[in-house]
């Protein structure tokens, strides 16, 4: 049976199993063959077979990953390694604008892609920052080391501009945030 591409809702092995009709050993076996993307999610220490993921999704994730590996001293100017737990938060907040918004995606002319941030960076202090830019707004979400999630919202352009920022807000502030940026 040929791979079917990955489904536009979140799904873990078994899920994805089930709607292809097949054994979840099976949609595990094509994970670890890499036939088929997947994401573990599951807490360090805890083992996982993964859970699948959109497409569109996958070159950010990747670049996450990628975080991982950088050294302490990774711009010369005595950045820390990136943290665990910022990583896993900026995946968790991926994956929740995917599944927020999925309902509407096509629709209004809310396209897929939009959710992708323009820009994934590490920051020195072994956080991550995510960025937003819509026609209206910008916004950067900072994400601590610790996980505790602040932002920066930019709005207007040129001497106009006005920014607004916080600290330590919520998970759902923070997708309220880039909602209003990519026009959902």
């Amino acid at each position: 049976m040929p791979l079917k591409p990955p489904p536009t809702v979140y799904l873990t092995p078994p899920q994805y199993a089930a709607r292809l009709g097949v054994h979840p050993d099976k949609v595990t076996a094509w994970i670890h063959r890499g036939e088929l993307r997947a994401l573990n999610l599951a807490p360090p220490g805890i083992t996982s077979s993964g859970a699948i993921y959109p497409s569109y999704l996958h070159a950010v994730l990747q670049r996450l990953e990628l975080l991982k590996s950088l050294p302490n001293n990774w711009n010369s100017y005595g950045a820390v390694e990136i943290s665990a737990t910022a990583i896993s938060t900026a995946k968790k907040v991926l994956l929740s604008l995917k599944d927020r918004f999925s309902s509407i995606i096509d629709k209004n002319g809310v396209r897929a892609e939009e959710i992708e941030p323009s820009a994934v960076s590490p920051l020195d202090d072994g956080g991550v920052q995510l960025e937003w830019r819509g026609t209206k707004y910008e916004v950067e979400i900072e994400i601590a080391p610790t996980g505790a999630i602040g932002f920066l919202l930019i709005e207007g352009a040129g001497a106009s501009r006005k920014f607004i920022e916080g600290n330590e807000i919520t998970f759902k502030r923070a997708i309220q945030l880039i909602g209003q940026v990519i026009r959902i």
